[in-house]
């Protein structure tokens, strides 16, 4: 530990470094999913994603939830939207896995032998897609187990990994950061950093608010 001195290169300004994790969390339909498809074009392109800036890289997005049309579709659309050229797409590797029921620990297996370094962040898209079989969510031994098989992977391949959750029902604004996400408290501890979004008072608007580990404290925005 006192041979480290610097730390991790920054893959996103504010929010997350190299080899770490980050939850985006929100309720179903807040726009959560379309949010990680921008952040991996932008990731791709060198762009910023939420004002701040990133280090570009190539990306894998592991996606359970999403039919692989509508995946296609809305990549296909974010893509003119954020002035991305074809090069640059070519650089985000997709797995259209809903109904394959992937564990993570599956995953992890998969991606063994990619070379380190070859990609700068994974997104895994949602987390209730690759519990293990029979893992309960609201199992702390569960989510451990998951965050570790995470970490793990972060450290073989070098890249980032960011993870796609769901809150709870009902109202989230009195919550603090870290109680926003459905499950057992451990899911928000075992990650570096824990973003959420909660509506807004105005319509078509959310707040994005976080906690984060190797950043200085992050004061809530609207979008």
């Amino acid at each position: 530990i006192r041979t480290q001195r610097a730390l991790r290169p920054v893959v996103v300004a504010d929010l997350l470094r190299e080899g770490e994790t980050m939850n985006v969390v929100a309720a179903p339909k807040v726009g959560k999913s379309w949010l990680v498809h921008s952040l991996g074009v932008a990731v791709v392109s060198g762009q910023p994603w939420l004002g701040k800036s990133t280090t570009k890289g190539k990306v894998l997005h592991i996606d359970g939830e999403l039919p692989p049309e509508t995946l296609a579709h809305r990549l296909r659309a974010t893509q003119p939207a954020m002035n991305v050229n074809d090069a640059d797409m070519s650089a985000l590797d997709v797995w259209a896995v809903r109904g394959q029921r992937l564990t993570i620990e599956a995953v992890a297996t998969t991606l063994q032998p990619v070379p380190a370094g070859q990609y700068r962040l994974i997104i895994v898209d949602a987390l209730y897609r690759f519990l293990p079989m029979h893992g309960e969510e609201n199992a702390n031994e569960t989510m451990t187990q998951v965050y570790n098989t995470l970490d793990q992977i972060a450290k073989r391949s070098g890249a980032s990994i960011v993870i796609v959750h769901h809150s709870t029902k009902g109202n989230q604004a009195a919550k603090a950061v870290t109680d926003v996400g459905s499950g057992a408290g451990s899911l928000s501890r075992a990650a570096d950093t824990h973003l959420i979004l909660r509506p807004h008072e105005a319509d078509n608007a959310v707040v994005v608010d976080a906690v984060v580990r190797a950043f200085p404290p992050m004061n809530p925005f609207v979008i």
